[in-house]
């Protein structure tokens, strides 16, 4: 891919003063249950991307959807940029960059079946739903992402860089006593594998048993208040908006690891 875009981008480098290609290619799995329903399953494969360019101090951009588009994407590029530009174009000097950053493979979800995803999300929800006589529904799904985005430009920069993202959604929602509603979620984020999202006691500064459970409970600015500790270790992932139906628009979710003092876990 990388070589077709540096391709596609060389008769152009003096036509204008600078012009850029970004590409990204993915292809995402998506898995749900509602309940004992399985709600979905979806399968997709994407390539998008933007050119930029830059001539006599103006600036266009245009967008494509495919690669047999390309070459028409990058004249109308250029061409906008010759319309607006009527100054000079000031650019920092930069050495060109060339680097592939791989993502760090644990399990490649690629080299499982859609099938095997599927029997390991419903095995999931069948824990949910058994787990106790009072969870009226869940809400369980999975999703994997893996994308490879391509840069490249007229100063002779390429740029590819692989992203993987991996989550799991579980919720549950149960009447109890007197026909009170409660619900729960939790979810598992990864860029390599999956890994379990577990809370740990700390003990005379050292990291020590797992706690199960890891839902805060209490007033939500006393909590935040007892935060005494923040990590360096901040990581954000992509995951979806779970709320009125508007999975899986995508947002952002991440952080880093935080010490919080006196909290209660899980109710207890």
């Amino acid at each position: 891919m990388q070589e077709q875009l540096q391709l596609a981008i060389a008769p152009y480098r003096d036509a204008v003063d600078y012009v850029e290609i970004r590409v990204e290619q993915s292809e995402q799995t998506a898995i749900s249950f509602r309940g004992e329903q399985l709600d979905a399953v979806d399968r997709s494969l994407s390539l998008a991307g933007g050119i930029r360019a830059c001539h006599q101090g103006g600036w266009s951009f245009v967008t494509f959807n495919g690669l047999a588009e390309l070459q028409d994407r990058i004249e109308a590029a250029i061409s906008q940029a010759r319309l607006v530009g009527k100054d000079t174009t000031s650019l920092a000097p930069l050495e060109p960059i060339q680097d592939y950053v791989a993502v760090e493979l644990g399990r490649d979800p690629r080299g499982l079946s859609l099938l095997e995803k599927r029997q390991l999300i419903a095995e999931y929800n069948r824990l949910l739903l058994e787990y106790d006589p009072r969870i009226q529904t869940t809400m369980v799904g999975y999703r994997d992402r893996f994308g490879i985005t391509y840069f490249v430009n007229s100063t002779g920069s390429c740029i590819v860089q692989e992203r993987l993202d991996i989550s799991a959604r579980f919720g549950a929602i149960a009447r109890g006593d007197e026909g009170i509603v409660r619900q729960g979620f939790e979810s598992v984020h990864s860029r390599s594998d999956y890994d379990a999202l577990v809370g740990y006691m700390i003990r005379n500064g050292k990291i020590a048993e797992p706690v199960s459970d890891v839902t805060l409970t209490g007033n939500v600015f006393q909590t935040l208040k007892d935060i005494d500790a923040i990590g360096n270790d901040t990581l954000y992932v992509s995951g979806g908006c779970g709320k009125g139906g508007q999975m899986p628009l995508a947002v952002s979710v991440g952080g880093p690891h935080v010490r919080i003092k006196d909290v209660v876990v899980g109710g207890r």
